[in-house]
C-alpha cells in the first residue's frame, strides 16, 4: 500500500484536514486519521493491536525478531551510532540509504569557526520541499546572547510566564536541577550560547524544516521561530509552543518559541556541527541537532494546527503518546544514542508497562511515552506495507532474490502477524540463501528471520 514516507504523509493531511478549529477534540482527530489512512478501525483499535502484536511471545518468542515483524524496528548495537537511526525516512523504515545519529540531520564544517548571527536581529531561512517549492522561514534572536531567562524551576503543571526574569550572565553560577546537581559558570552557559545558535543559524533549523517536509509533507513556510536560552528547566532539554496565541487556541500559529535549556548543554563540543554533548561530564549523551528535530516537528505542527494542545477547558487534548512520538519519529529511536534501545526493549518486554504507555492523557516529559509513541507509530507504517511494497523494497535496495517463493517469504517477513497478506512460504536454509546472495554481510539480516539462519 505505502512506504513508511508516505504512510505518514498520508496521515499528516489527515490530521491537517481535521484540525480545522480550536475546539476539536485531539483524540477524535487523531481516530478520523487512522480511520483514513490505516486498516484499523480507530484509534483505540490501532492500540489494542500494537500493544497484542508487540508483547505476543507466544507467535515471536524472540523479542528483536518481534520489533522487526512487527514495527520494522532493528535496534543497534551498544556504544555503536553508525548505525541507522529508524528515522521514518531512513533504511530501517524503508528507505534507501542508512541515517546514522550524526547523519539524520545533515551539517558540514566546523562551528567555531562561523560568525554569530547579530543579537535582536531576524534572520531568513529557506530550503526546498518534497515539491520543489522553496520555503521560507525566519528565526528572531534574543536581544542579547549575553542573558537568559530564568524560569524559576516551574514543571509543567507550574507553568507561569508572567514570573520569569531576564538574567544577565556575568560571574554567576547554576545548577543542572533544583537540588544543586552539577555546578556550572555564566561563561560555560555563553559559550553554549554562541555553540547553539550557531548550530541553528547555519543548519539546524534549515536542515530540520527539510526534513520534516520531506518526512510528513507539512512545511515551515512563513512563519518565525523565536530562540530563547534558559538557565533552568526542570528535566526538560528544549521546549517549543506557540507564542502568538491565546491559552487553549489551536489554530494555526506565526510566531512558535523554542527555548534551550543551557545548564544541560554547558557540556557541548564547540566545534561538532552536529551539536556533540558526549563530553566528559555531560548530561545528555546525544547530539543536540536530533533534538531541534524533535522540537522543529512541535514547530510546524503548531504552525498548521495539527498541535492540538488544551489546558483545562474540557476539549480532550492530543494524548502525549502522539505529540511526541511524532516529534521522535523524524529522527529515529533505533539507536544507541541517548538510551534510546533500552526503553524499547524494556516496552516490548512487559505488555502492562506498554499499555499503560499508550494512555490518552497529554502532557510532556514523561520519556516512556515518547518511546512508546514512537513504536506506535512505526507499527502503523509496517501494518501499510503489502507483498508488493516489500519486494520493490528489495528491488530499489539492490538486495537479489530468486525464485519468486523466496521472494513472497522475504515480504511475509516483514509482515507482522496481524497483517492481512496471505503468501506460500517455503522454507529456506542457509545454503539455499548462500546461492542467492553473494555478499549476505550487505543485506539486512532481519530479511532472513523466518528462516533460522
Amino acid at each position: 500500500m505505502a512506504t513508511a514516507v508516505e504512510t505518514m504523509t498520508k496521515f499528516m493531511n489527515a490530521l491537517t484536514k481535521y484540525s480545522n478549529d480550536t475546539t476539536t477534540s485531539g483524540v477524535a482527530i487523531l481516530d478520523e486519521a487512522v480511520k483514513e489512512t490505516t486498516r484499523f478501525n480507530g484509534l483505540q483499535d490501532a492500540i489494542n493491536s500494537f500493544v497484542n502484536d508487540v508483547s505476543d511471545t507466544e507467535a515471536i518468542p524472540d523479542l528483536n525478531q518481534r520489533l522487526w515483524e512487527t514495527c520494522g524496528i532493528v535496534l543497534g548495537k551498544k556504544d555503536d551510532f553508525t548505525t541507522d537511526t529508524g528515522a521514518v525516512s531512513g533504511y530501517n523504515a524503508g528507505g534507501l540509504t542508512v541515517k546514522d545519529a550524526a547523519g539524520i540531520v545533515p551539517e558540514t564544517g566546523t562551528l567555531s569557526e562561523l560568525a554569530m548571527p547579530k543579537a535582536g536581529s531576524t534572520t531568513t531561512h529557506k530550503y526546498i520541499n518534497a515539491d520543489g517549492k522553496e520555503c521560507t522561514f525566519y528565526i528572531e534572536w534574543p536581544a542579547s546572547f549575553t542573558q537568559a531567562i530564568d524560569r524559576k524551576w516551574q514543571t509543567y503543571s507550574t507553568y507561569n510566564p508572567d514570573l520569569w526574569t531576564t538574567v544577565e550572565l556575568t560571574d554567576q553560577v547554576f545548577s543542572e536541577t533544583k537540588d544543586g546537581e552539577k555546578i556550572y559558570t555564566a561563561e560555560q552557559l555563553k559559550k553554549s550560547i554562541e555553540t547553539i545558535t550557531k548550530g541553528m543559524e547555519y543548519w539546524w533549523a534549515d536542515e530540520s524544516a527539510k526534513l520534516i517536509s520531506d518526512s510528513y509533507g507539512i512545511d515551515f513556510d512563513g512563519k518565525t521561530l523565536r530562540v530563547r536560552f534558559l538557565v533552568n528547566q526542570e528535566n526538560v532539554q528544549a521546549d517549543t509552543g506557540a507564542t502568538d496565541k491565546k491559552e487553549n487556541d489551536t489554530t494555526p500559529s506565526n510566531v512558535i518559541e523554542m527555548t534551550f535549556a543551557l545548564p544541560l548543554y554547558a557540556k557541548i563540543d564547540p566545534d561538532d556541527p552536529n551539536g556533540n554533548t558526549r563530553v566528559d561530564g555531560g548530561t545528555y549523551m546525544n547530539y543536540l541537532d536530533r533534538t531541534v528535530a524533535h522540537e522543529m516537528v512541535h514547530a510546524v505542527m503548531y504552525s498548521n494546527g495539527t498541535a492540538k494542545i488544551y489546558e483545562n477547558n474540557g476539549v480532550v487534548t492530543m494524548p502525549e503518546f502522539f505529540t511526541e512520538g511524532i516529534a521522535e519519529l523524524v529522527m529515529g529511536l533505533d539507536d544507541y544514542d541517548g538510551g534510546n534501545m533500552e526503553r524499547i526493549e524494556k516496552l516490548a518486554a512487559d505488555k502492562s508497562a506498554l499499555a499503560d504507555a499508550m494512555t490518552l492523557s497529554g502532557g510532556t516529559g514523561t520519556s516512556i511515552r515518547y518511546t512508546s509513541g514512537y513504536m506506535f507509530l512505526r507499527y502503523l507504517c509496517q501494518q501499510s506495507m503489502e507483498a508488493n511494497d516489500i519486494l520493490s523494497l528489495i528491488d530499489a535496495k539492490g538486495e537479489a532474490y530468486s525464485p519468486i517463493d523466496t521472494a513472497l517469504l522475504k515480504a511475509g517477513d516483514y509482515m507482522s502477524p496481524s497483517a492481512s497478506v496471505n503468501t506460500d512460504t517455503a522454507a529456506i536454509n542457509t545454503q539455499d540463501v548462500n546461492s542467492l546472495l553473494t555478499n549476505t554481510e550487505s543485506i539486512n539480516p532481519m530479511l532472513f528471520y523466518a528462516s533460522n539462519i
